[in-house]
């Protein structure tokens, strides 16, 4: 779960995936007000929480130290992190240092020459020495925009300050917002063998490299994914698809993360729990979502037709209309069985999920009705072994029964 708490930074990343939520002239910070709120929907979450305090840059936020002193009072937050790009007074992190316990720091770097001046870059390299030095457990992230990235100075940073952990992505875009520094798909080619080189030197410290979104299954060839698979196992999980990152703005809308924060926006207090609000989000997205339409090699990948594989982050999608959804495409399909046209449903099924038992029930009806005995008892009994939904089961087992 994200916080977001301020939507102003003092940093000035070209790649930034937040730049629309900070736009607007004023200043918009999370009251103390919503801070209670988030808690109360905390204290009602079954397991412990672990919270990331993001913005905008969170020390600038005011109530930050209200805001860590509720965190670490809570019984249901097992631990917070701040995401910070390090450019704020070095004296607000002593305030700070009470809280250590659960609190740890993830500092955002850039590569030297990124820094607006050599000012803003010593303050940064400043502000980890000191977390450090305050017990605070630092950490750091890097994102990836440029395709000749200079690893070799984040490794440098990671021995000067003893970093076990190194947080690392390509820079997303947003959906439906351009940003011509964001690398392109046709770019990745290009990324991936530095990225492999990168990872290959990190791991040579012992540090443990985690991978922030998710990368296509083709970003690595599989000869790459091997080496990965042994150096860092956990990268292979970020492959081919996104969980939901769960974002709070400051006037409490959620949305699944910055690079999909332009569509489908609701109010943490529009839900009953953080549970069902993260639901919404998982079913909006990934149950309307379809076969990638990134690389036009998607078209003939077996990770695209069987869904394992999204192309990349849904922000590269070229498009997210509601004809490009699975409600859509199930009531077009209900709609051509009922009134017997049957020509384009074939072309429809095939669009959905392989791995989903109400999409399976569709096929079964669908064969049945064209007389493909075969093909509907297949599909019927695929469906029953996918759910526990006795409607659905119960359906399966008719079609059975009259073949």
């Amino acid at each position: 779960m994200n916080l977001i708490v301020i939507d102003k930074c003092s940093n000035s990343c070209k790649y930034c995936f937040a730049s629309h939520e900070m736009d607007s002239v004023s200043t918009n910070k999370m009251s103390r007000e919503s801070i209670d709120i988030v808690l109360s929907y905390i204290k009602k979450e079954r397991g412990l929480q672990s919270i990331n305090i993001i913005g905008g840059e969170p020390l600038l936020y005011d109530d930050l130290k209200y805001l860590t002193d509720k965190l670490n009072k809570s019984q249901k937050v097992k631990s917070y992190t701040i995401f910070t790009g390090g450019v704020f007074k070095t004296n607000k992190l002593s305030d700070l240092k009470p809280f250590h316990s659960k609190l740890s720091f993830l500092f955002n770097i850039n590569e030297k020459k990124d820094y607006k001046n050599l000012k803003q870059y010593e303050l940064v390299h400043q502000n980890i020495l000191k977390s450090i030095f305050c017990g605070i457990p630092t950490s750091l992230g890097f994102n990836i925009y440029k395709k000749d990235f200079n690893y070799s100075e984040i490794i440098e940073y990671c021995k000067s300050y003893g970093i076990s952990v190194l947080r690392v992505a390509i820079a997303k875009p947003t959906y439906g917002v351009k940003n011509s520094n964001i690398p392109v798909p046709e770019d990745f080619d290009d990324i991936s063998n530095r990225v492999v080189d990168f990872i290959e030197n990190v791991s040579k410290l012992n540090i443990q490299v985690e991978m922030d979104c998710l990368l296509p299954k083709c970003f690595f060839t599989n000869e790459q994914l091997g080496r990965i698979a042994l150096l860092q196992p956990s990268i292979i999980n970020y492959l081919g698809k996104c969980t939901v990152a769960f974002d709070i703005s400051t006037d409490l809308d959620i949305f699944r993360c910055f690079s999909v924060s332009t569509e489908s926006r609701s109010k943490l207090t529009d839900f009953e729990s953080i549970k069902q609000s993260q639901d919404y989000l998982k079913i909006f997205f990934n149950d309307r979502y379809l076969k990638p339409n990134i690389f036009d090699k998607c078209k003939q990948c077996e990770f695209a037709n069987n869904q394992s594989c999204w192309g990349d982050c849904l922000s590269y999608q070229n498009s997210l209309p509601i004809e490009n959804t699975h409600e859509y495409i199930m009531e077009t399909i209900y709609s051509s069985l009922e009134s017997e046209k049957l020509a384009n449903i074939f072309e429809l099924l095939n669009k959905l999920p392989t791995q989903n038992a109400s999409f399976n029930l569709l096929r079964a009806y669908y064969y049945a009705k064209i007389g493909d005995v075969t093909k509907a008892k297949y599909y019927s009994q695929k469906t029953i072994n996918l759910t526990n939904d006795k409607t659905i089961s119960n359906a399966a087992c008719k079609i059975l029964k009259i073949c």
